[in-house]
C-alpha cells in the first residue's frame, strides 16, 4: 500500500489478516487517519516491522478522538444565541466528549469554569463551523491518542 500527502510518500505491505481488515480503505483519493508504529517482528525480535493498528476515515476522527471541548470567553460575549446553539447541538449530538465553558472577568480578575455533568457531546461539523465564526470565544480541543 502506498500513502501520500503533501510532504511525501510512504509504502508498506499489509499481509493476511491486516490486508482483509483494511482492504476497504485501499482506494485512491480517500483521506485516512492511520494509527501505526514499529514493532518487533513476530519470529525475530531483533528486527522491526511497520504495523498498522487501525485505519479510519479522516472525517470520523473528530467524532472518535475528541475527549473535551473547552470554550473560554468573557460573560459579555456569551449571548443567548450562543447558549441556545450549544444546548441544541449537544441535545442533537450526544457523544463522549465533555463540554467546558470558562467565563473570565479580566476587570475583576475572576474566572469560573463550568462543564456538563451528565450530558456529553460528539464533535460535529455544525459545532466546528459555528465556533470558527465566534471571534470572541477561544476554543481548545483535547484529543484522545488511540
Amino acid at each position: 500500500m502506498a500513502m501520500e500527502d503533501y510532504t511525501g510518500k510512504f509504502e508498506f505491505a499489509l499481509w493476511s489478516e491486516d490486508y482483509l481488515r483494511f482492504i476497504n480503505y485501499m482506494k485512491a483519493g480517500i483521506c485516512l487517519f492511520v494509527n501505526a508504529g514499529f514493532k518487533p517482528r513476530r519470529f525475530n525480535e531483533n528486527e522491526y516491522e511497520f504495523k498498522v493498528q487501525s485505519i479510519q476515515l479522516l472525517q470520523e476522527v473528530k467524532k472518535t478522538h475528541t475527549r473535551q471541548v473547552a470554550l473560554v470567553t468573557m460573560p459579555k460575549f456569551l449571548t443567548p444565541e450562543i447558549v441556545q446553539f450549544l444546548s441544541k447541538n449537544a441535545a442533537e449530538n450526544p457523544g463522549k466528549a465533555e463540554l467546558y465553558v470558562q467565563l473570565i472577568d479580566r476587570d475583576d480578575n475572576l474566572s469560573i469554569r463550568m462543564h456538563t455533568v451528565n450530558k456529553h457531546i460528539e464533535m460535529n461539523d455544525d459545532l466546528a463551523h459555528f465556533l470558527q465564526k465566534q471571534p470572541d470565544i477561544d476554543v481548545y480541543i483535547d484529543t484522545i491518542n488511540k
